[in-house]
């Protein structure tokens, strides 16, 4: 990505977890970036205004002009409608709105979606073609946000993230050096992309001429979470854990991307494998230490 390419600035709304990723890579690629965080953490090769997203004409007036590109990137307070949908769909149509307001012409507007918005649940495949059907009201909050994502005269991307994973998150790996957690009897698929990946995903967005405007954003290989424990334990050296026949198989789902590759030809994680390495490392080391959950 040239820094020249992209000019005005482009705010990451949600410095978070992936926010912050993506806001210190466009940085470090000189391209002029701003973050909105509503608590400000350490400092960063970036400005970061802090405000509210549901009262973004106040915070607008500290966002240095012009506002170009945006990237969507905020995450709920909790596990509910009422948050989801003050993340998803007000906070993204109030952010607009302002920006509209003061005379920013934002040309690209990326909006980081879930693949829960499938209703898929018996492990069949999902992709870009895939009809989504909810099967709870999360699910059907967040496909509200990728419609409002979805406006006239902007180009807009939708990355339907899976599960992510990466740097300071790592459940699985703790659940494995544990040997505490069982195993269901039934095959139990999950998906994730690697918090880098997705980051690289984002950029990659920013970047194209003409992107896809909607992308599944998952790694190269869905995977039975037994399958996950079971390397991971023989990573870390420990028994592998055992199936419980009491447990019920869980809603799962398989899913893939047909247009990835038109944005990011290839994944620095293109497994678990890969993306796990250094967690385990870090475990072997002592650096992680097991317990049930982080």
């Amino acid at each position: 990505m040239r820094a020249d390419r992209l000019r005005g600035y482009t705010l990451v709304a949600g410095c978070g977890w992936l926010g912050d990723a993506v806001a210190c890579r466009l940085a470090a690629l000189g391209v002029e970036v701003v973050g909105v965080r509503r608590r400000p953490h350490a400092l960063r090769p970036f400005p970061i205004v802090r405000g509210d997203l549901l009262r973004p004409h106040e915070l607008v007036r500290d966002v240095p002009r012009p506002v170009a590109r945006v990237v969507y990137a905020v995450g709920a307070d909790e596990r509910s409608p009422e948050a989801y949908r003050r993340a998803y769909v007000e906070g993204q149509q109030r952010l607009r709105d302002a920006l509209d307001r003061r005379g920013d012409r934002v040309e690209r507007w990326i909006f980081t979606s879930s693949t829960v918005v499938y209703g898929e649940s018996s492990g069949g495949w999902v992709d870009e073609n895939t009809t989504p059907n909810p099967r709870d009201e999360l699910g059907a909050v967040a496909l509200e946000g990728e419609q409002a994502a979805r406006t006239p005269g902007t180009t807009h991307v939708v990355l339907r993230l899976a599960g992510l994973y990466g740097p300071g998150r790592d459940r699985l790996v703790r659940e494995a050096a544990a040997a505490t957690t069982a195993l269901d009897p039934e095959p139990s698929y999950t998906n994730r992309i690697h918090r880098d990946d997705a980051a690289a995903l984002v950029l990659a967005s920013l970047a194209h001429a003409r992107p896809p405007p909607l992308v599944v954003g998952v790694d190269d290989e869905p995977a039975d979470r037994a399958d996950v424990l079971r390397h991971l334990a023989r990573e870390l050296g420990v028994p592998e854990p055992q199936v419980d026949p009491a447990l019920r198989s869980r809603a799962h789902k398989r899913c893939r991307s047909l247009v990835r590759e038109e944005l990011l030809a290839r994944l620095q994680y293109p497994t678990f494998r890969e993306g796990y390495a250094d967690a385990v490392a870090r475990a072997r080391a002592g650096a992680i230490e097991p317990r049930r959950s982080d």
